[in-house]
């Protein structure tokens, strides 16, 4: 059980250090897997870690006590899903450039690991990605910054074992210049959300196959 007293402690004060800034407001440490074999990816294995405050707010109202905690975390894994669906999951794929649409998630699932709710999803393609033909890139971000979302190291982003044999990955950080990182900080936080921001500061992935 929480000592909610110390958690929501915790939030006033970060939120009091927040308010000197608009972006981010939240933060997410992601784990990617990559699902696939032959040069095959069948899907996206996603593990999303939300910071302390952000935890507190997605589990405001639950009822978490023992006989209804399941039933109560299911509910929050699926209005997750409904709300981050017309985002594409906040997850841009694409195979030598071109976008893959239609994401779909299933398998999605909270749970909660100390004062973090962490949330897991598997992202499925209507067809298999052939990375024989080419370069797969996978960027995981909030298109409005307002959330900062990365992979904290580079072994965030796993490869199935099969995958591993025929290819590699690299992740490569972000290079915002500095008008644009005085851009994000010095944004009013009750500004309208610039739909561009995100890309700018998202890390990149890139998955060759020999």
């Amino acid at each position: 059980m929480f000592d909610w007293i110390k958690v929501i402690l915790l939030t006033w004060v970060l939120g009091q250090s927040m308010a000197l800034f608009a972006h981010p407001h939240a933060w997410i440490d992601v784990q990617t897997y990559i699902d696939g074999e032959d040069k095959k990816v069948y899907g996206i294995n996603m593990v999303w870690r939300f910071d302390p405050m952000t935890s507190v707010y997605l589990l405001e109202g639950k009822n978490l006590a023992e006989q209804q905690k399941v039933t109560s975390l299911e509910q929050v894994a699926k209005g997750l899903v409904e709300n981050l669906k017309r985002d594409s999951f906040f997850t841009q794929v694409s195979l030598n450039q071109e976008l893959i649409k239609n994401l779909e998630a299933s398998l999605e699932r909270v749970t909660i690991e100390g004062l973090d709710v962490v949330f897991s999803f598997y992202l499925g393609f209507d067809e298999p990605l052939l990375l024989d033909q080419g370069e797969l890139a996978v960027k995981v971000f909030d298109p409005s910054y307002f959330i900062e979302m990365s992979w904290p190291s580079a072994d965030d982003l796993q490869l199935s074992d099969a995958l591993s044999r025929v290819c590699q990955r690299q992740v490569h950080e972000s290079e915002p210049s500095m008008e644009q990182i005085s851009q994000a900080w010095a944004m009013p936080i009750d500004a309208r959300p610039d739909k561009t921001l995100g890309a700018v500061f998202a890390q990149q992935s890139q998955i060759v196959c020999q």
